[in-house]
Order: C-alpha cells, then structure tokens, then sequence
C-alpha cells in the first residue's frame, strides 16, 4: 500500500502574528507478509461431554514501511528559513504463539461440570527504525544515529485455571479462577535502556442465573480483567514521522486492572428482547494516553498510568425482531466516572513541559 499526507502548521506568538509556518509531506510504500499456522485436537470419551482439547497457534507478521518526509519552514514574512529532507524506514516483526490444554467433565449425578485447563501465550515484537536526513552541502543521505531506533518487546504469560458450572435449587452458576504469571521485558537498544516487570496474578469470575419465569431472567456476574500495554505504548523512543507531533511510549508502563459488576433483568417475548442493567466498575492503573505542547510549539504525545477509579451507571438494550431476516436493535447507556488523580504523575509532566 501506499500513503501521502500534507501537513501544514501555524505557530503564532501572543499577539497573533505569525513566528513560523511549516509545509510538511509524508509518502511512502508500506508491504506486509503474514504467516499463520494453526493445531487442533479433540479427544471425546464414552461418557457424554467429556473431552480432552489441545490447541495451538504460531503467527508471525512482518511490516516494512518506507516514509520520505519533506519540511519548509517559513518566517513571518512566508521567507524560506530552513528546507530538510527525512527518509525513513520503519521495519515491525511480530511473533505470536499460543497453545493451550484444556479438560471438561460432566459430573451426572450433581448436573454439574468442570473444567481445568493450562494456557501459554508468547509474544516478540522487534522494531527497526532507521533515520536518514539529506545533507545538502555533500549531496548524500547520513544516517542520523540520534533518530534511529531499535526497540525488543519479549512477553510470555503462562496460565493455570479451573471452572465449575452447577445449580443450587432455582439458580445456575458458574465459577472460575485462573492463575496467571506474565514475565515481560524490553530493550531499547540505542540507549540500552532495558526493563522488566514480571507480575503474578488471580483473575476470579462468577456468574448467576435465575429464570424467574417463562420471559423473564434474573442475571448477576463479576470478573476481574487485566488490559496489558501493548509494544507502541512502551517503546520510548521518539518517532519522528512528524516532526511537529512527535509519539513516544512509556517503558515502565504497569498494566490495568478492573473489576466488572454486572446485573440484568432480561425480558423475552415472541419478537422483543429488552434487557434493563446497572453496572459497577473499578480501575486500578487506568493507562491513559498524554498530549502536550511544548515551548517551540511541538506536541508531544505519550503513556502513562495516571489514575485509579470508578463507574457506575445503567444500560438498557432493546432487540426488535421486524421479519425473519431484519432485526433491529438499540442500546441506551448512562453512567458516572470518577478518578483519583495520580499526584506524582501531574507534578512530573508539569515540570518536564513548563
């Protein structure tokens, strides 16, 4: 594929007069290759509903992006002050793999089943960031060390869990626990900056049905979820594709946790669904992505964990069946979110910007 982008932007001092004006144009071809290898086995024994799964996955994704950037910088006057020419090339290569093992049980005499499973999932990713700005005095492309990145991202999360699905009288349930350990590393080499953060954690689950009658279902559930940043979050070096909005990730990244509450009422009739609920929420870590502007005008754009907080509120859903190929459905949300700022963090940006 290819892409072409003109940027131009204004800097005006505090009168309004115009200090700087830039013509900016980014193109480039970008070409992917994609490989994907799948495994799957199943295993059925006499008894009905107890099986034996094995599954595996190996992926691997390779982009090379090659941009050239051209700058003019004006003055007031729209008087050329400074004229760069920037190529750069950008190589990603990603490895995903994954395999998991996992049991189920029916147990006849309770109605109830289990299932136990372990899960492995790896991930590399390695990115290539070459920089070469033209020197007009010696007629040749340099490659600028400074501008040129080479950043490894290695994760490997390895994962034990156990889940039992049961009655109690009129109600249905069905309860999880997965253990988790996430060892995760990354180096930026042009700074040999490297970083670790290996994590162990439990995730709970609990799920709670209720038919109350023949439409209508009383539904409770609570899970406890972790978001991982993802490697253009955490590499930390600058990119310059632009040079006026310049992105960068934040190596130490933490993840983000939340724990999910959720109750529903849903209503069911011949062509109707509608499903009223209230949900309570917790973040711990939310990541957030931070914009700022600099003396010179140029935006800064990166990660952090800034807060921790909570939201609550209703949901309403509306499922509308018109014929036997139309349905149509609609959805109402209202809600409340509140943060507790992270201090440290305010008072860091405000001193490295001001």
């Amino acid at each position: 594929t290819k892409s072409n982008e003109d940027i131009h932007s204004i800097r005006k001092n505090i009168n309004y007069f115009i200090n700087k004006y830039y013509e900016i144009n980014n193109q480039g071809p970008e070409n992917e290759v994609d490989f994907n290898y799948s495994l799957n086995y199943k295993k059925t024994f006499a008894k009905e509903g107890e099986e034996l799964t094995v599954d595996g996955l190996y992926s691997t994704n390779k982009i090379i992006t090659k941009n050239s950037n051209s700058q003019q910088l004006f003055g007031p006057t729209y008087f050329k002050i400074e004229d760069l020419w920037n190529n750069m090339e950008v190589t990603n290569k990603n490895l995903l793999g994954s395999f998991q093992i996992n049991f189920a049980n029916p147990l006849k005499q309770t109605g109830s089943k289990y299932e136990i499973g372990f899960q492995s999932i790896i991930r590399n990713s390695q990115n290539y960031f070459d920089y070469y700005r033209y020197q007009f005095y010696s007629n040749e492309w340099i490659n600028d060390t400074s501008k040129s990145n080479r950043f490894i991202f290695d994760q490997k999360t390895y994962a034990l869990y156990a889940l039992y699905a049961g009655t109690f009288k009129e109600f249905k349930y069905q309860a999880g626990l997965r253990l988790e350990q996430t060892f995760s590393k990354s180096l930026q080499e042009a700074t040999m900056m490297a970083y670790t953060n290996n994590y162990l954690n439990l995730f709970p689950s609990f799920h709670l049905t209720k038919q109350l009658d023949k439409r209508m279902t009383f539904q409770f559930g609570y899970s406890r979820r972790i978001n991982r940043p993802d490697k253009s979050s955490l590499n930390p070096f600058i990119d310059y594709t632009n040079p006026q909005n310049l992105h960068y990730g934040n190596q130490k990244l933490k993840p983000e946790f939340n724990n999910n509450f959720d109750l529903e009422l849903m209503n069911r009739w011949a062509k109707t669904t509608f499903i009223p609920g209230v949900f309570y929420r917790t973040v711990k870590d939310d990541i957030r992505q931070i914009i700022q502007s600099d003396s010179n005008g140029v935006i800064h754009t990166t990660f952090d964990n800034i807060a921790s907080g909570k939201s609550y509120g209703l949901e309403m859903i509306l499922e509308q069946k018109v014929s036997k190929r139309i349905q149509v459905t609609g959805n109402f949300s209202y809600f409340k979110t509140v943060f507790s700022r992270n201090i440290k963090f305010l008072l860091r940006i405000f001193y490295i910007f001001n």
